[in-house]
């Protein structure tokens, strides 16, 4: 096995803990940030199939000595193939995270674009081990880099590096993965597929809402609360639209006067996404009940 091997030649101790049964990649990750037996430090976490530039650690650690209230330290990474060769496409590309965006990030207001997607891959994140209490555990059905990063920028700052510190790996079996798919081929996916992924990140906001609601923490104000009702009521009226449920039009246009779309979602993308999707989906929907 490669970790026993290079347990048994590093020069820093290293313990390997082996599950009785699959757990799944984000019960996975919990398990192992639970085993770290550090409360002070910072744990990084790491996929089996990418691999780390050189510089990874060291630049991690200097942003921690440098901002000594960093929660969080996240970077962009090199989309490769299983071969590990280029892409010509990095993540932060795929996942659309744009350069204000960015500088949301770099203000301290991170909170304000995890309301609207999730852009810290678990992969090229490292946290600080005191988060553990806040964290753990990670609801079941929630997705573990998407569930930290949001209440870690609740509770402190969020900093990033555009370095690409990990080359992440693509290929026919990762468990989760990601392409850059632009506004056309968004739209050719099965609705089915959209309505999913909607409703795994409304469970991510109704649970992050609990969870904060029951802690302590100075930072969770009237307001952020209010915001995360916010955002799970615009995933709620998202869903319907994509469903085409009686009034659909209605509710987007309601979506869009209330500001939630630029709010809670990205903006004119996810509105021309919604609004084309529908039309694309009734049209598909035509052919099959004629044939019935």
């Amino acid at each position: 096995m490669i970790a026993r091997e290079f347990a048994a030649s590093a020069p820093f101790p290293v313990r390997i803990y082996v599950n009785d049964h699959t757990l799944g990649s984000s019960r996975n990750f919990e398990r192992a940030i639970e085993l770290c037996n550090c409360d002070d430090g910072i744990i990084v976490l790491s996929d089996q199939d990418d691999v780390w530039v050189k510089e990874k650690l060291a630049t991690i650690e200097d942003i921690y000595r440098k901002y000594p209230d960093t929660n969080v330290v996240f970077s962009d990474a090199e989309v490769v193939s299983y071969d590990l060769q280029p892409k010509s496409y990095r993540l932060w590309d795929a996942v659309k995270f744009s350069k204000s965006e960015r500088r949301e990030v770099e203000s301290g207001q991170a909170i304000r674009v995890l309301l609207r997607h999730n852009v810290v891959t678990g992969a090229t994140m490292a946290l600080r081990a005191e988060l553990r209490p806040l964290v753990l555990p990670v609801p079941e059905g929630v997705v573990h880099d998407a569930w930290i990063a949001l209440l870690a920028a609740v509770a402190g700052r969020i900093r990033l590096t555009s370095l690409p510190l990990i080359l992440y790996r693509q290929h026919g079996a990762n468990q989760i993965g990601v392409s850059r798919l632009n506004l056309v081929e968004r739209i050719q996916r099965p609705c089915e597929r959209a309505i999913r992924e909607a409703r795994t990140a409304l469970s991510l906001y109704e649970q992050a809402y609990v969870r904060l609601k029951e802690t302590s923490l100075p930072c969770v104000t009237s307001a952020l609360l209010d915001d995360l009702s916010q955002k799970m009521e615009h995933i709620h009226q998202r869903i319907s639209v994509a469903l085409r449920e009686h009034g659909w039009l209605r509710r987007m246009v309601v979506e869009i006067v209330r500001g939630r779309y630029h709010r809670y979602s990205v903006g004119w993308w996810s509105i021309g996404h919604d609004l084309i999707k529908c039309s694309f989906s009734r049209q598909q929907a035509v052919p099959e009940k004629r044939a019935s």
